[in-house]
């Protein structure tokens, strides 16, 4: 059988069917980014802080609803779980430069502003306010090419180490050698690991 998307090149179907086809295509692939968001928030908050990778990931996907959508739950979620050690003001700054938002300092939490311009500077590549408006698409696309955790000056504390971090970045590295025609030696190792760590195993796949 063909894909879905395979389908909307048969020609007796009209313009309508193919819309139908394609809003249930996108809804179907919405509600999985969803549900890998929340997935996302369960781990930091039962295991804390696990890397910045992840914590970015979960970002992004708060800023596509609200820079796409209006919806601010998924940013104020994503700041409410975020552990002590977590850089929580790099975040936040994060989110109001490239997001529609903006910071309540009665509560702590970030505000949808409909009418929002976003400013990007191309000399700098950062958001700025005597810079080129951009679409709320493109600034996602920015965002993603500048990590929170890159963003701003503020540097980790050094006396921290953080092996959550260094299992996932394990992890990643052993699935990504052979597409850079390494061979994994030890790979059982790898797997002993996934099955003592069956969480980190799954954000790594």
């Amino acid at each position: 059988m063909g894909s879905a998307l395979s389908y909307l090149n048969l020609p007796y179907l009209n313009s309508t069917i193919k819309g139908e086809i394609m809003n249930t295509i996108k809804t179907e692939i919405e509600i999985v980014a969803e549900k890998k968001f929340n997935k996302q928030l369960s781990i930091i908050k039962r295991i804390g802080k696990t890397g910045d990778e992840l914590i970015h990931s979960a970002g992004l996907y708060a800023m596509e609803q609200v820079n796409l959508h209006g919806n601010k739950t998924p940013a104020n979620q994503l700041l409410s779980v975020l552990g002590k050690n977590v850089r929580k003001e790099a975040l936040i700054t994060w989110f109001i430069d490239y997001g529609k938002v903006q910071r309540n300092n009665e509560n702590n939490t970030l505000e949808y502003v409909k009418g929002k311009e976003l400013k990007f500077s191309f000399e700098t590549n950062r958001p700025s306010p005597t810079g080129t408006i951009v679409t709320p698409e493109e600034a996602l696309l920015f965002a993603e090419e500048m990590p929170f955790y890159d963003y701003t000056k503020e540097k980790k504390v050094s006396s921290i180490y953080d092996v959550n971090a260094a299992i996932l970045q394990l992890f990643r590295n052993a699935k990504a050698a052979p597409l850079k025609g390494k061979r994994v030696e030890h790979g059982e190792k790898i797997e002993q690991l996934k099955t003592l760590f069956p969480e980190l195993a799954e954000l790594a796949a």
